[in-house]
């Protein structure tokens, strides 16, 4: 076997790693949020859904997609410029914290989060937030294995765990045992992360100095990023909020428990089959093989249908059986809701084809923009439908705002062809 075969090989395998354990992570979610509604009801699947939905924003308001900016500066062969550099990354989270969590408490303030949260809140919204930047920092330095690690066990592994005990002890299925849990596994996450991390950097360079401008720099670069991913998670996880104000916790447990389930499907085709895709996508970009590069996303938009298509057949059967089994009829009386989230799945993944000719364009701008009037677009139909349609209506404004999205892209895409390119 030749060097470079043994590379491939190699790198093919870390790959493989990473979709199990990605994999593994999103399937344990689903079945702690199954257990969860069989054993503790809606009412605490939809506090559960709540919490997990503000640490999920909260995280990328921490976060200011700042690693994008940090990814491009870091140097293999430097060190002890990469030790500053973390540092002065670190910093802005440090001062995100200070700034941030204050205002989150507006959520418990809001009756949207229990009181009693808070401090599990405060806890893992910090804990995991650091687990995930230590996860993209190994990326970039090579530590492809220990990255998996880390996230796996920031993401998934408290969830395995949950699954495990519950299943031996039905009367643990609550939700202050799965906080536990992933409180206790994000501190390790972070502990480990730091561990590899410093590998990486040289220890004894170490310096508690902010180059200031590197930052302002960096927060220039990182803001159109932070303004489009910020966008498309309010469209992805406020309608949630909206169901609780109009509502109650239980039927944001019904919205929860089918968003979970479509969650899995449109996680599925964009790990088994996009990922898997993008590095070769990229490739012939960089390397200007244009040709290769349209017919290689039209195979993958085609495959994007059929293997969607598929699934979401296999998801509407497997939906019919859980129902069966968790016997719930507030589940069935929105079923409808099921249907409308899992095109939203099929649209989310199929707009992926214009947002990558899109960013490889450097039209970054134009996909903030676009994420932003659809952002509008799902608060007006939130506000409008939500309380006449309920969970209904909720579905309807994710899936009115995603189509816009699509469609604008792929006609501004359609505009910007690879003479373009930067």
């Amino acid at each position: 076997m030749s060097k470079l075969d043994f590379i491939r090989k190699s790198a093919l395998s870390l790959n493989y790693l990473g979709l199990v354990l990605r994999g593994l992570s999103m399937f344990s979610k689903l079945v702690l949020v199954l257990l969860l509604t069989k054993y503790s009801g809606l009412e605490q699947l939809g506090i559960y859904g709540l919490f997990v939905s503000s640490v999920a924003v909260l995280n990328y308001l921490q976060g200011l997609e700042f690693y994008r900016y940090t990814a491009r500066e870091l140097s293999l062969s430097d060190p002890e410029r990469n030790t500053q550099m973390i540092v002065n990354q670190f910093a802005i989270h440090l001062v995100t914290y200070l700034v941030i969590l204050p205002i989150s408490v507006f959520a418990f303030c809001g009756n949207f989060l229990p009181w009693e949260l808070l401090g599990f809140f405060l806890w893992i919204s910090v804990c995991s937030h650091i687990g995930q930047e230590a996860n993209r920092l190994l990326i970039v330095f090579g530590g492809i294995t220990q990255a998996y690690i880390v996230s796996f066990v920031v993401h998934g592994l408290w969830a395995c765990i949950a699954i495990a005990i519950f299943f031996y002890y039905p009367e643990q299925a609550n939700l202050r045992s799965i906080l536990w849990l992933w409180g206790a596994s994000s501190l390790v996450g972070v502990v480990l992360g730091g561990g590899y991390l410093s590998q990486y950097i040289v220890l004894g360079s170490l310096v508690l100095k902010v180059d200031y401008g590197w930052v302002v720099r960096g927060l220039k670069v990182c803001a159109k990023f932070f303004v489009a991913v910020m966008a498309v998670k309010t469209i992805e996880l406020s309608d949630r909020f909206f169901l609780q104000y109009y509502y109650d916790e239980a039927l944001v447990g019904v919205y929860t428990m089918f968003g979970s389930v479509a969650k899995l499907v449109q996680e599925f085709v964009y790990t088994g089959l996009i990922v898997t895709v993008i590095p070769l996508l990229l490739s012939h970009y960089r390397e200007k093989k244009f040709a290769e590069y349209e017919r290689l996303l039209w195979g993958l938009q085609k495959n994007i249908v059929i293997f969607s298509l598929l699934i979401t057949v296999v998801g509407i059967a497997a939906m019919y059986l859980l129902l069966i089994y968790l016997d719930r009829v507030e589940l069935k009386d929105n079923i409808f809701t099921y249907f409308i989230l899992l095109f939203s799945a099929f649209v989310i993944n199929l707009s992926m084809i214009p947002y990558y000719r899109l960013y490889l364009a450097g039209k970054e701008m134009i996909l903030a923009k676009t994420a932003l009037v659809g952002m509008l677009i799902n608060t007006m139909l939130n506000l409008l439908l939500v309380p006449v349609f309920g969970a209904i209506g909720a579905a309807t404004a994710t899936i009115v705002s995603f189509c816009f999205i699509y469609l604008a892209n792929m006609y501004l895409a359609s505009k910007y062809t690879l003479r373009h390119a930067r």
